[in-house]
């Protein structure tokens, strides 16, 4: 299973909602950020003190309980002083 042995480097996945916080109502182009909590992607910017942003792909369409990804981590990634 790609989900306990593999890592996705670079294409296009699939991401149940519930494991994406903030899903705004039209997500088609919108980028992906990594998310404060743990195993979860975000469509919200990160804002806290110590937070990471880091975008992680962009959304390219939703679908009946989850939302197609172009996941392609940016390799810089800044974090909030």
């Amino acid at each position: 299973s790609s989900q306990t042995v593999g890592v996705m480097i670079q294409g296009f996945m699939r991401i149940p909602t519930a494991e994406i916080l903030n899903v705004p109502t039209d997500v088609d182009g919108q980028p992906v950020y990594l998310s404060t909590i743990a195993g979860h992607l975000d469509f919200n910017v990160p804002s806290g003190v110590g937070d990471i942003v880091r975008v992680l792909g962009y959304a390219i369409d939703d679908h009946i309980g989850d939302v197609l990804i172009y996941f392609n981590p940016d390799r810089t990634w800044i974090e909030i002083g």
